[in-house]
């Protein structure tokens, strides 16, 4: 096994497991952490690896377990909770913070911590997984072959059953309705108030927008001021979505919403092995300016199975010294063509319409 200087915190968690499960194939040893004492112990012995047990309620502990580490893959949600205390610990230790959200407001209080980072040398890369890298390169990719465009529209086909810790944080995000760029600025829109049908794996789909991430990091991967993310649903779940809206209030506080989540702690898993192995996603997207419109498809690996291996591979790249200080984006850092480097992503398809 060969050492890799990265702790991963939350490795108890879906994902986490799934991280250490692929490292172990590529023949990597990294030291684990997290909250929780008992699993954590339980990984470590299996594994065979070191293992830190710590909680991110006090600054000088966290700086005291990762001081040591080139950087840090946070595995641990909620992120709305867990990104700040951990991202500000790596910024005061010099040591790199990649995270595999997809929220958008813990974007937002990533970037807000840029030039901190910057004067540290620092950097902060949310969003190494499922969400953003697929989405993030192919806004990056269309922006390439059409550099004066004014919109962007992004969609993704084909996503399973979702982990504890991803409805936990759909829960919270839910009662708060959806987000798109108008003009630069970040706009509130409800629920499945924006829609479009695409062809995608020579199939049509209606899609409904949401509050992706690219929402937010799309505009600073490609400067375009107009952007829309949408995903599929069909339009039996989106009417049914339509009707709960007036008691999606209801999470807006704080009991009711830890009732819920605790409830999915208890029956939410989340995809099995073959669901992973064998799923694929599909990426769409969509630019055009005043006179000409640009559209690109794009195959992956299931998402969990995707988020496994690309942030692993985001990883071994800042061990290489690909790193950017500040707040970054993963198409910014390693380029475009960065999901065409995970195993499994298909040459992406562009047409002129």
């Amino acid at each position: 096994m060969k050492e890799f200087n990265i702790l991963v915190y939350g490795a108890n968690g879906y994902t986490g497991r799934l991280v250490l499960e692929e490292l172990r194939k590529k023949g990597l040893r990294c030291t684990i952490a997290g909250r929780n004492e008992k699993q954590i112990k339980e990984l470590a012995e299996k594994y065979q690896l070191d293992h830190r047990v710590f909680s991110l309620d006090n600054a000088n502990e966290i700086e005291k377990n990762i001081a040591e580490f080139k950087a840090v893959l946070h595995c641990a949600g909620p992120f709305i909770k867990t990104s700040q205390p951990m991202a500000r610990a790596c910024i005061n230790t010099g040591c790199h913070y990649l995270d595999i959200t997809g929220e958008i407001p813990v974007y937002e209080g990533l970037q807000k911590l840029d030039d901190e980072a910057r004067r540290n040398k620092v950097m902060l890369l949310p969003g190494v997984g499922f969400d953003i890298v697929p989405t993030d390169c192919m806004a990056a990719m269309l922006k390439k072959q059409m550099p004066d465009a004014t919109h962007l529209e992004l969609a993704f086909v084909g996503l399973g059953s979702a982990s504890a810790g991803t409805t936990k944080s759909a829960l919270a995000q839910m009662p708060h309705g959806s987000l798109q760029r108008m003009n630069s600025e970040m706009k509130k829109i409800a629920m499945f108030s924006l829609s479009r049908e695409i062809e995608i794996n020579h199939q049509t789909y209606p899609v409904y927008t949401i509050p992706w991430g690219d929402v937010f990091t799309a505009y600073y991967s490609t400067g375009i001021p107009n952007i829309v993310v949408y995903t599929h649903f069909s339009k039996s779940v989106a009417s049914m979505a339509g009707l709960t809206k007036p008691f999606l209030s209801l999470l807006k506080s704080d009991s009711v919403l830890k009732a819920a989540q605790g409830l999915v702690g208890m029956l939410v898993d989340g995809p099995d092995e073959n669901t992973r192995e064998t799923g694929k996603a599909y990426i769409w997207g969509e630019v055009r300016n005043a006179s000409k419109t640009l559209q690109g498809r794009m195959v992956t690996r299931e998402g969990y199975k995707l988020t496994s291996l690309s942030s692993i591979a985001a990883c071994e790249k800042i061990i290489e010294g690909k790193v950017k200080p500040g707040f970054q984006t993963p198409s910014q850092v390693f380029s475009e063509n960065f999901v065409l480097e995970i195993d499994g992503t298909e040459k992406p398809e562009f047409l002129e319409t």
